[in-house]
């Protein structure tokens, strides 16, 4: 009997959007995503002088509750942060703690399995109570990155984006457009502000649209994996 081979592929909520938009495909570890949208040149000239709009959708995400929460991620992973809204950078990936029982770890595409199980059967063989739950596909990652960015988000959520307020890097949970998101930022040098927005897969293409619509003014741009992996190598 002949073994057959199947790849399965994993659509991220901006599917859709993205298609509409003339996304050109690129697979990464099993998810369809947006390479380009026609012109990888001009996405990275609109993060380097605009703003632009991706989806990071296929990054992994995993969010650990509990009281002993930052115990289990200092024994597994090597450290947490200290502070609510505060960042730490693991070989595992990016960690922000969003109260101090709740954190939230962002992972490479490849390492959310692996990671999550390994975090699992740590929380199990401790006797205090940790949840350990992948989120990877029930939230969507919104990328919102460039110069006039803060002024795209300043148009659809009250925070203070000020750098005493919202640090680079860090994280806060907020009202989008009305959604509940968890905003994360990590500037890229040199001070160019890039925010990701996490929240319901339900909701994501709503909030993409609210997005597009506030960055009109502002030269915004749908950018694709290529302009954003160039972004952060920079």
């Amino acid at each position: 009997m002949t073994n057959l081979a199947t790849t399965f592929v994993k659509f991220s909520p901006l599917h859709a959007s993205a298609e509409k938009l003339g996304a050109r495909w690129l697979d990464v570890a099993g998810w369809r995503c947006p390479n380009d949208y026609g012109d990888p040149a001009a996405e990275m000239a609109a993060l380097r002088a605009d703003v632009g709009l991706g989806d990071l959708s296929p990054l992994g995400k995993i969010q650990i509750e509990g009281q002993a929460a930052a115990a289990l991620l200092a024994d597994t992973l090597g450290g947490a942060p200290a502070t609510v809204g505060g960042h730490a950078r693991l070989p595992a990936g990016d960690l922000y703690c969003l109260r101090p029982d709740l954190y939230f770890l962002s992972l490479p595409p490849t390492a959310d399995l692996a990671t999550a199980a390994r975090l699992a059967s740590a929380a199990a063989a401790r006797p205090d109570l940790v949840t350990v739950t992948d989120v990877t596909h029930g939230l969507a990652a919104i990328a919102l990155a460039g110069p006039r960015a803060l002024e795209v988000l300043t148009r659809v959520c009250g925070l203070d984006f000020s750098p005493a307020a919202f640090p680079s890097p860090g994280a806060r949970q907020s009202s989008v457009a009305k959604t509940r998101q968890l905003i994360v930022r990590r500037d890229q040098n040199p001070g160019l502000p890039c925010f990701t927005l996490y929240g319901a897969r339900s909701l994501a293409a709503y909030v993409w649209g609210v997005l597009l619509d506030a960055g009109r003014p502002f030269a915004l741009r749908p950018v694709g994996l290529a302009a954003l992996s160039a972004l952060e190598t920079a």
